[in-house]
């Protein structure tokens, strides 16, 4: 019963992307004195670019999977890339010199590590300084839910991973994506979306379209 109410929840948690923000009236203040403040999320929209480049989604998709079919480690490097390009919070990006170039496909096909389900990290014991070991040793190259079946076996390669599943508060976070799949990968495009909204700039003079995808666009 316990995993029945937990789906239930997860379930739910992305109608909190749809929750707009307002002011309401105080006092005799009239209503039109007041604007709605809505998240920057709120703001984005698929088909922003239907008008200049019609599919561009589908065009997309058809390209990073015609990608990843010929090199694999693409999958995890383009994760990588979402979360240190999303991610970002502002005091850092003015830290970030302007023209700083940002990983593109070719710089990050040798990054091997993204979510915890397959990915390697270096082992500080192993007898030469760049052997790695896989954070899934059972599927290592597959990503799927075996990663939360070994936390349950208590074979978690980091100490930081396998306290998901001796954390009364997460375990059964570990044991719903463990038995149910489609929960995990439906669960896991939801979180890479709240991702990506992370003080996602879209306000006028906040945000940029860049003109080169490598590149942020010069002052």
């Amino acid at each position: 019963m316990r995993l029945h109410y937990l789906t239930l929840f997860l379930l739910l948690v992305p109608l909190e992307l749809s929750i707009i923000y307002g002011l309401s009236t105080l006092g005799n203040v009239p209503k039109k004195s007041f604007k709605p403040l809505l998240p920057p999320e709120a703001l984005l929209s698929i088909g922003h670019y239907h008008t200049t480049c019609p599919d561009t989604e589908g065009i997309i998709s058809q390209k990073v999977a015609a990608w990843v079919k010929k090199d694999p480690t693409l999958a995890p490097a383009i994760i990588r890339l979402h979360f240190h390009d999303c991610a970002v919070r502002d005091h850092l990006y003015k830290m970030v010199v302007i023209t700083v170039m940002l990983l593109g496909p070719k710089l990050t096909s040798g990054l091997k590590i993204g979510s915890h389900g397959f990915g390697a990290k270096g082992c500080k014991r192993c007898k030469r300084v760049m052997d790695l070991v896989h954070l899934d040793v059972i599927t290592p190259r597959t990503f799927d839910t075996t990663y939360y079946t070994n936390l349950m076996r208590k074979v978690g390669l980091l100490s930081t991973d396998q306290s998901l599943f001796s954390d009364a508060r997460t375990a059964p976070f570990v044991e719903a994506f463990a038995t149910q799949p489609f929960l995990f990968t439906s669960q896991f495009s939801v979180s890479m979306v709240k991702l990506g909204n992370v003080h996602v700039l879209t306000r006028p003079n906040e945000g940029e379209i860049r003109v080169n995808c490598n590149y942020v666009n010069t002052v």
